[in-house]
């Protein structure tokens, strides 16, 4: 009895042990489970990180094309440029040779017209060839009248750059800028005219532009000058631009 009880009671126990520690069977169901549960997740993860990964890819991809493009619109942006320049450089020979015969004929009415002329049509070349004429010539009425011309030449683009238009003013600064880079002249009358417009700050910011492109050299002989205009320049009321063009062209006195 005693023993039948014993067994019985080990059997219990034993069943016991059994749901208390799940056999390979009910391991292996639980980790199915899992998996059935952990699958849709991992897919999802996988489509994510893949996702990511190829927007990234694109983006990047794009970046490149969209630098490939600046670079090639650059490159044929400058290559428009130089063919324009040389062709500009072409056509302006071709008008300087008709402009030579004019200039050295013995008929003093057409060498006076030729030298205007030159002036206005060849903003860059213009201003030595009439200077030329004026030293190679000099005492002569002829070398009066070109000196003359080229004042007023000088004078009247000066003058356009304190223009109310817009395209006269950058006309005007882009034939001082050709004409009278290397003309020490220029600086001395430009500052006189500006001064006397300090209150315009678009009159300011134009004659600094023309500064900043003339040759270092013909700024830094009205070093004190420059200075002192582009220091006063740089006081005032909205004045953010104008000053770090102001610091810009003081900075090329002192190269």
């Amino acid at each position: 009895m005693i023993d039948s009880d014993l067994k019985t009671l080990e059997e219990r126990i034993e069943a016991l042990e059994r749901r208390k520690r799940p056999s390979w069977v009910d391991k292996r169901d639980i980790l199915e489970v899992f998996a059935k549960a952990l699958l849709p997740i991992a897919i999802a993860l996988a489509g994510h990180l893949f996702g990511r990964a190829l927007s990234r890819a694109q983006v990047e991809a794009a970046e490149r094309l969209r630098q490939r493009d600046v670079a090639s619109a650059r490159e044929l942006k400058e290559r428009d440029i130089a063919v324009s320049m040389q062709h500009s450089r072409a056509q302006q020979a071709s008008v300087v040779n008709t402009f030579m015969q004019a200039l050295l004929s013995e008929n003093q009415r057409h060498r006076q017209l030729a030298i205007k002329a030159a002036l206005i049509a060849l903003p860059q070349d213009g201003p030595n060839l009439v200077d030329a004429i004026r030293a190679t010539d000099a005492g002569s009425p002829i070398a009066q009248f070109a000196a003359d011309a080229l004042t007023q030449r000088r004078d009247d683009l000066i003058h356009g750059l304190f223009a109310d238009s817009a395209s006269v003013q950058v006309a005007a600064a882009n034939g001082l800028v050709e004409g009278w880079r290397t003309r020490a002249d220029i600086v001395p009358v430009l500052l006189d005219s500006a001064t006397r417009r300090a209150d315009d700050p678009h009159a300011v910011y134009n004659t600094l532009g023309v500064l900043d492109a003339l040759d270092p050299d013909v700024i830094r002989a009205d070093a004190g000058a420059v200075r002192a205009f582009a220091e006063r320049a740089k006081v005032g009321p909205n004045r953010g631009e104008i000053g770090k063009l102001a610091h810009r062209v003081i900075g090329k006195l002192s190269g």
